[in-house]
């Protein structure tokens, strides 16, 4: 049996160079935005513009709270989350009716809490992983010192 850290269902939300798991959250939170700017009637713009401004922000927090990714990885959020803030507003303009919006909008919103979720207990997972393996190390390391006196 394999330890927990290893397991697919950990490793699976291991930060990717390019391409992660992660932008599927990133792509359902613009899509989420999006939703909400339709349901309460926000206009698109300003919508638009607080969303991005969220995105970017979310970024920024990424960034800060040491979640190492590449820069490619980081667009590729914005990206993502604009791109489904843009797809939403067309589908919901232009082809869905008000009943298939709001079922394509609390299905976005299931998945994405079950994601995230999922996703925040895997990486509290490697991170505690890591945490012992890193213990291990320093507790291997002053082994070996007391072995050499």
């Amino acid at each position: 049996m394999r330890p927990i850290e290893t397991s697919w269902k950990i490793g699976i939300w291991k930060e990717g160079k390019y391409f992660d798991l992660w932008h599927v959250n990133h792509f359902l939170a613009g899509v989420l935005l999006a939703g909400l700017t339709l349901i309460f009637g926000i206009d698109l713009f300003w919508g638009f513009v607080v969303s991005f401004i969220l995105m970017i922000a979310w970024e920024f927090f990424e960034y800060f709270s040491k979640i190492h990714e590449t820069m490619f990885n980081r667009i590729m959020d914005v990206f993502l989350s604009t791109l489904s803030f843009g797809l939403v507003v067309y589908l919901q303009q232009n082809i869905l009716s008000q009943a298939e919006f709001m079922q394509m909008f609390y299905t976005s919103l299931v998945l994405y809490i079950i994601l995230e979720l999922w996703g925040f207990r895997a990486y509290q997972i490697a991170k505690e992983a890591k945490a012992k393996l890193i213990a291990r190390a320093k507790l291997k390391k002053e082994f070996k010192k007391l072995d050499l006196k």
